[in-house]
């Protein structure tokens, strides 16, 4: 369970961010992610290695892509 109760969060599907990925600072210039080209994903989802279902790892796609394994979580503030 995580911090304030919550549980079953990784595994299912990936959530998008409302946040924009851009690319590590030491990224080389031909690698780089322009900004405003790609969402955050986190959580992990069914299709991924258990590496990939941690909060801390940073996923990202194009906000216009559908796939099977990235959806939303509902969230109280």
């Amino acid at each position: 369970a995580g911090p304030n109760g919550a549980v079953q969060l990784a595994g299912n599907v990936f959530a998008w961010l409302d946040d924009w990925y851009e690319s590590p600072a030491n990224t080389a210039p031909e690698l780089a992610v322009t900004k405003r080209t790609y969402r955050q994903l986190r959580g992990g989802s069914w299709r991924e290695h258990e590496h990939a279902m941690r909060n801390d790892a940073v996923h990202y796609k194009r906000p216009k892509e559908r796939l099977s394994n990235i959806g939303f979580r509902c969230a109280r503030p």
